[in-house]
């Protein structure tokens, strides 16, 4: 019986990775767009995750990338990360 291992955020069983033809680019894609031109100071939005780290650099990426001065803060919770609107 082989054990799953973690590499980074990512689970991976230890059994050879299957090479899959003909899917579409983008296909099955998470989507990070965050609400954040939405949020209110005092808004949190909660995000399934891992990976509080990668929750973050995706936050500051949309934050630069909408042109938003906002800042937030990104904690760890159970289950994932919750994103917060501080100012």
């Amino acid at each position: 019986m082989t054990r799953p291992y973690r590499l980074g955020p990512v689970l991976v069983a230890s059994s050879p990775i299957t090479i899959d033809k003909g899917i579409p680019v983008g296909q099955d894609r998470p989507s990070n767009n965050y609400p954040l031109s939405a949020m209110e100071i005092g808004d949190s939005f909660f995000v399934r995750t891992h990976s509080v780290n990668s929750v973050r650099g995706s936050v500051r990426f949309q934050l630069k990338r909408q042109g938003l001065s906002y800042t937030v803060t990104v904690c760890k919770v159970e289950g994932g990360a919750r994103v917060w609107r501080i100012s």
